[in-house]
């Protein structure tokens, strides 16, 4: 990761603060009913998100991710790792962004692992996104037209609020199995 990136990220922890993974047995619980509902709620805006989660060695679900920012800015979130349909452990989201950037927003995010090396590499430990991954916003059938980009595709499902943002991001995914 060049480390203007890595700057970047450590900014925008700072700015929002830091998502860590559930400790108790409620926390888990939680945490994965409400991955369980955001899935289904793109599976629901785009059926065909299904075949590709179906077909997928692995997904990671994190059902709220709250950014915000002016001038730099950041976002955090907490979600749960999947392998075979069933949850196998948890992960935390910091992501950073320098550039113009003004207000905040909510969002559902899914990254899902095309192959066994590309999970592989999700569960080692920390996996970083930059420019070069772009998200896509879920809408009827565009699931099944998004390319994988190094082994991942990354889904989101806007909630609540509003950002202009037209800056330099990068996203830090830290697993916990």
């Amino acid at each position: 990761m060049p480390k203007g990136l890595f700057m970047m990220l450590a900014a925008g922890s700072l700015v929002v603060g830091c998502a860590h993974a559930p400790k108790t047995a409620e926390e888990k619980a939680s945490l994965e009913q409400e991955a369980d509902q955001a899935m289904n709620k793109m599976v629901s805006n785009d059926p065909s998100l299904r075949e590709v989660i179906d077909r997928s060695a692995g997904y990671v679900v994190f059902p709220r991710v709250v950014a915000m920012g002016f001038i730099v800015g950041g976002g955090y979130g907490k979600g749960v790792v999947y392998q075979n349909g069933r949850p196998i452990g948890y992960a935390s989201l910091n992501e950073g962004n320098v550039g113009a950037i003004v207000g905040g927003h909510t969002y559902s995010e899914l990254i899902v692992a095309r192959d066994q090396n590309a999970l592989t590499q999700l569960k080692n430990g920390t996996y970083h996104f930059g420019g070069e991954t772009a998200a896509v916003a879920v809408t009827s059938g565009v699931a099944g037209s998004t390319p994988f980009q190094k082994g991942v595709v990354v889904f989101v499902e806007p909630e609540a609020g509003g950002m202009l943002n037209l800056s330099l991001a990068g996203q830090r995914i830290k697993l916990t199995l």
